[in-house]
């Protein structure tokens, strides 16, 4: 094909070269012809990778290109078929048994945990896996003592053994097929006999998957070398454990050399293990739910692939917590979405330039609702829309009634009540609206992208007020410039029982946010023996009846009691001198439905002192009315 197109160039140029110089011609032409088809080939492979990364994870894959799949958690998924053939059945001379190899994951597994034929689930229990490898019973199970289904399994250790029931029934597969460091699993189906039929009349199944307990990753905390306490070692992995925790999954995969970012250099000693630690044990704590079941606040239960981006993946596992990722002293930082305490102070004397201020966000930036899918086990490990998520107060309040909404997708989240947990957090965060650009001195030099710091300007009445740093540079006349977001610990508050929706096996489905909005601005100021409470009214007044005020002799939620219903938007608190309560408040409508508390946090901070009463008045009184003590006022009546 090149040398033509080189004679048909010369001829067109109609010049009579020397034959070096035809020839020259000749190879440039299939030099470029090379590269053409080296280009062309490398897109058919791209195409393949972006095709494979783009199917369902949990479909068999015929063919010769397929990304790894990586499993955090627990997932279904499939793969490639790498092996299939036909064997007869013992006692018969028709190639009516069925094998198939289909590799799930490119790394060890903790467990197999269930088999999915199509549609039809079989449970690892009653799969003789230590012996003949038979389903024993149920819709595949044995007919009569005839096993018509059986499966193996290796789960991807570094050293396993092949499939000995596999290689002697076939001489191409071998001892030499142990595929070490992936967890696959093997399929017999008897097809053909009288006794087969009965199960598999229809054909073999399309689609062979498997529900994963999928990858062992590294745990500080349970590491005595690194801070914790336990066996762990970062350069063992056969120390590691499986968990679905979503911080410990992010931290594996980022230095995982085989099939994560590892591969592009980053290492162990890039990580910043005590935040590891400290991400870790927030996702880990404890949440009741409806029907007081108690759960992990975050996991991450989901199927990552090496055809897709880093940065897709890396958002993947920070969704399932609501995290970030940053970069900052030499280390990756993970952090969940969890409250952090300040630890840089800064004040007027420490601006060195111009401040700006954006005290809200732009409304095309503020939602009030968020609409999302995540990943329902029981609706055949499908991406499933999670009940919506609302907040009264910022529908009615603070956007005028008018419904702002966001999606979120959840690929590693795998329980509806989770989902709406990152939901309400997602739409708190959102609502910390001012942002501030700050030029800083020196004193700015130590803090990081995610720090927490507290700023105080008396021009804009900020007194130790919260900000996140949300981006940090440095310029040689304005100083260090941080770009800072407001932050408070009620924005990380997670849902209280009621704010959960729930639906019923029959589709019922009952909205947990009400429509009540929430007083806001609630302060206390000491007076004589008592306390006055005041706060900003919700905008819309018939969407309430009275405000309710609850009072604790500590800042602790559960510990307050109501003291007290009015309408309006004041409130004074009858106290003995000297006694110090901790308030919230929230609207209660005309059906007894109540609104967010306000402070939305289990801990306030609004808080004041009764105050002692002014004796010198009391006395200055007292002589007033000494002097006409014989007076006696009297009322005619008639």
């Amino acid at each position: 094909m090149a040398q033509a197109v080189a004679a048909i160039i010369v001829k067109a140029a109609g010049t009579s070269l020397s034959t070096g110089a035809a020839a020259a011609i000749t190879a440039a032409a299939a030099v470029t012809d090379i590269a053409l088809m080296a280009a062309y080939t490398k897109k058919q492979e791209s195409d393949a990778r972006k095709a494979a990364a783009a199917a369902p994870r949990d479909a068999m894959i015929r063919s010769a290109v397929e990304p790894c799949k990586i499993v955090y958690g627990r997932a279904r998924v499939s793969g490639p078929v790498v092996y299939t053939n036909t064997k007869a059945t013992t006692g018969t001379s028709d190639n009516n048994t069925l094998w198939t190899v289909v590799s799930l994951v490119s790394h060890e597994c903790e467990d197999i945990e269930a088999i999915w034929l199509d549609g039809d689930e079989i449970p690892s229990a009653i799969i003789d896996w230590a012996g003949t490898g038979g389903v024993i019973s149920g819709t595949y199970g044995p007919i009569g003592s005839n096993e018509v289904t059986n499966f193996y399994r290796r789960l991807g250790a570094d050293i396993q053994g092949e499939v000995t029931e596999l290689s002697s029934e076939f001489a191409d597969w071998t001892g030499a097929h142990d595929g070490r460091g992936v967890c696959y699993i093997v399929s017999a189906f008897e097809l053909g006999t009288s006794t087969g039929e009965g199960v598999w009349s229809n054909g073999a199944p399309q689609n062979i998957r498997a529900v994963v307990k999928g990858k062992k990753v590294y745990d500080p905390r349970l590491d005595d070398t690194n801070g914790g306490s336990g066996s762990h070692r970062l350069a063992d992995p056969a120390t590691w454990e499986w968990s679905d925790n979503p911080a410990l999954c992010l931290a594996d995969y980022l230095f995982d050399a085989d099939l994560g970012m590892g591969a592009e250099g980053i290492a162990y000693s890039d990580i910043d293990w005590a935040m590891v630690a400290t991400a870790a044990d927030q996702c880990d704590a404890t949440v009741t739910v409806p029907a007081g079941a108690v759960t992990k606040r975050f996991t991450c239960n989901g199927v990552l692939d090496t055809g897709t981006e880093y940065a897709d993946n890396i958002r993947s596992l920070l969704s399932s917590m609501a995290g970030t990722l940053t970069w900052s002293g030499g280390k990756y930082r993970i952090r969940a979405a969890a409250y952090e305490a300040p630890s840089f102070a800064f004040t007027e004397d420490d601006i060195v330039g111009e401040v700006q201020v954006q005290p809200e966000r732009p409304r095309a930036q503020r939602f009030n609702t968020i609409r999302g899918t995540f990943v329902d086990p029981d609706q055949d490990y499908a991406a499933t829309q999670f009940l919506r998520v609302q907040d009264a107060t910022y529908l009615s309040t603070r956007d005028g009634g008018q419904e702002l909404t966001t999606s979120l997708a959840l690929p590693m989240t795998n329980d509806e009540h989770m989902a709406q947990r990152l939901g309400y957090r997602t739409l708190n965060l959102n609502n910390q609206q001012i942002t501030a650009v700050i030029p800083l001195n020196w004193k700015a030099l130590k803090v990081g992208v995610g720090d927490r710091i507290t700023l105080t300007i008396s021009e804009l009445s900020w007194s130790e007020k919260v900000f996140v740093v949300e981006a940090w540079s440095f310029d040689p006349e304005k100083g260090f410039v941080l770009t800072i977001k407001e932050d408070a610990p009620e924005a990380y508050a997670d849902p209280e029982l009621a704010e959960y929706s729930t639906r019923t096996a029959a589709g019922t489905i009952v909205f947990g946010t009400t429509v009540v909005p929430a007083p806001f601005s609630l302060t206390a100021t000491p007076e004589e023996e008592g306390i006055l409470l005041e706060w900003t009214a919700p905008s819309i007044p018939s969407a309430y009846d009275e405000i309710a005020i609850y009072a604790s002799a500590d800042n602790q939620w559960s510990n307050a009691v109501e003291v007290g219903q009015v309408r309006g938007t004041r409130f004074r608190h009858e106290l003995p001198s000297g006694t110090t309560r901790f308030y919230w408040v929230r609207a209660i409508d005309i059906e007894g439905e109540a609104s967010r508390r306000n402070p939305d946090s289990d801990t306030s901070t609004v808080t004041a002192t009764a105050g002692t009463i002014n004796t010198s008045q009391i006395n200055d009184d007292a002589g007033v009315f000494g002097a006409d003590a014989g007076i006696v006022f009297s009322i005619a009546l008639g």
